[in-house]
């Protein structure tokens, strides 16, 4: 039987399912770490990139290992071709992505976070190296989940 991912490939993978069932202009272009930029015809899109995380020992627990308190800083990036209204294109995707992580109902995130995300700032982008302007905003998140020292794949119990 295949183990579970690092928590922080769960948090990362639960985000885009929940991006993607939000039905924003993006609609399923929503991907994970990226290698390669994305054709101008794939835009509008949203991309999940993970940054920083930040770790403090909080408390012994059982067998002697800390439980550690996780800060996993992610960077969604909100995609859109340029054109004369690129920034409202962009803005009300950047809209979308926090209506979609601020539903007054449970997230499938819900069961792996210590509360929701906190937003951390965003960033605007241009590129206009490609045939076609893409105008970015990059938006940073805080998700806050707890493990046990040296067990990465599990929520604290």
């Amino acid at each position: 039987m295949a183990k579970p991912n690092h928590l922080q490939l769960q948090i990362l993978e639960s985000l885009q399912s929940v991006l993607m069932a939000a039905n924003t202009d993006a609609g399923t272009r929503v991907r994970v770490e990226g290698l390669n930029n994305l054709p101008s015809s794939a835009l509008p899109a949203i991309e999940i990139e993970v940054s920083d995380e930040e770790i403090e020992r909080r408390t012994m627990g059982s067998g002697g290992r800390a439980t550690l308190q996780r800060d996993l800083i992610v960077e969604v990036g909100c995609l859109v071709k340029g054109g004369g209204d690129y920034l409202k294109r962009a803005s009300e995707l950047l809209a979308q992505v926090e209506e979609a992580l601020f539903p007054d109902g449970p997230t499938e995130l819900d069961c792996l976070l210590d509360g929701r995300p906190r937003l951390r700032g965003t960033r605007p982008q241009h590129d206009d190296r490609g045939a076609d302007p893409v105008y970015r905003i990059r938006v940073g998140w805080i998700f806050r989940y707890f493990t046990t020292e040296g067990r990465p794949r599990a929520l604290v119990t």
